[in-house]
């Protein structure tokens, strides 16, 4: 059963546009573990690349700190982040069709991979995809978005 799927972890956040440019408060989930080489300098989460430093959730486990966190009202968001989320595709679809669907929430994902490279499944599940390498060189003005010039900004249907 999908409920018992296995995600690496990084950490959990509940915060206010910490991260995006989006409305309203978010939930924020970062996985662990990075397989894209060679990584990229001034990662913001360098140490999310080993999935060693996170922890093991359940599927149930995550719906369920989303769900609490949307109890009130006020989160809007749910946005994925890395580590590389996309190392874990199918946690990704499932929490981002599970939040769309059952609690109307608008999904976000950043990934170092290029947008060609997003499965078609997920990209049909999110709102905004960012993606690309972050590049340090090619960093942004702070609090610009996204963070380095050369990602691109995709919004879904």
């Amino acid at each position: 059963m999908s409920n018992n799927l296995k995600i690496d972890i990084g950490g959990l956040d509940i915060g206010y546009g910490t991260n995006t440019n989006q409305n309203g408060m978010s939930v924020d989930i970062f996985f662990a573990g990075c397989s894209i080489q060679p990584k990229c300098p001034g990662c913001h989460n360098p140490d999310l690349w080993n999935v060693e430093n996170g922890w093991e959730m359940t599927l149930a486990s995550v719906k369920n700190y989303i769900q609490y966190a949307f109890i009130d009202g006020a989160v809007h968001n749910l946005v994925f982040m890395g580590g590389e989320p996309l190392d874990q595709p199918k946690a990704v679809f499932l929490l981002a069709h599970w939040a769309k669907d059952k609690l109307g929430l608008k999904t976000w994902l950043y990934t170092g991979y290029d947008y060609k490279h997003v499965p078609t499944n997920i990209k049909d599940t999110l709102d905004v995809i960012v993606s690309g390498r972050y590049d340090e060189t090619k960093r942004a003005e702070p609090g610009a978005f996204p963070a380095s010039t050369n990602q691109e900004v995709h919004y879904g249907k």
